[in-house]
C-alpha cells in the first residue's frame, strides 16, 4: 500500500511549529519560533513562501523564500531568497527535493517575483542542476 505524498504552497503562519520543528530535528542547533516569525512573517518586503512535502499529512520536507527588494543595474526587482530547506532524513532523496525546488522556479516562471538567489551549498548543488537553476557568479 503507497502512502500519500502532496508538495503544495501553504499558508506560513499555520505551519510555522512544524517547520520549526523539522529545522531543529535536521540542523545541529536551535532555531527559535520567535526568529522564524520574524524573518517569514516580519519581513519588510512580504512574508515568506513556503512549500511543503507531506505524507500522509506530516510534515517530511519544506523550502521557503523570503521576498527582497533589490536593484540589479539600477532596475528595481523583486527577488527571493532560497532562505531555508529541509528534508526529514528518512525522505532524503533527489525527487522530493527536487519538487520542492522546483516549486520556487515556477514561481519565478509564473512572474510572482523576478528572480530567486541562494547562498552556494554543496548539498544542495545536485538539486538545482535537475531544476534547471543556474549559477550566475560567485
Amino acid at each position: 500500500m503507497s502512502s500519500q505524498v502532496t508538495v503544495a504552497e501553504e499558508p506560513v503562519e499555520p505551519a510555522l511549529a512544524e517547520v520549526r520543528e523539522l529545522l531543529v530535528r535536521t540542523r545541529t542547533y536551535d532555531i527559535s519560533l520567535d526568529r522564524l516569525r520574524w524573518m517569514y512573517l516580519a519581513n519588510p518586503d512580504g512574508p515568506a513562501v513556503l512549500w511543503t512535502v507531506r505524507q500522509e499529512g506530516e510534515l517530511q520536507g519544506f523550502t521557503a523564500c523570503l521576498p527582497r527588494r533589490m536593484r540589479v543595474n539600477g532596475q528595481p526587482l523583486r527577488a527571493w531568497i532560497g532562505a531555508d530547506f529541509s528534508m526529514d532524513p528518512r525522505q532524503r532523496t533527489l525527487g522530493p527535493a527536487a519538487l520542492l525546488r522546483r516549486q520556487a522556479r515556477l514561481g519565478i516562471e509564473a512572474g510572482r517575483a523576478d528572480f530567486l538567489y541562494a547562498h552556494p551549498n554543496e548539498r544542495m548543488a545536485l538539486v538545482h542542476r535537475r531544476v534547471g537553476h543556474q549559477a550566475l557568479g560567485t
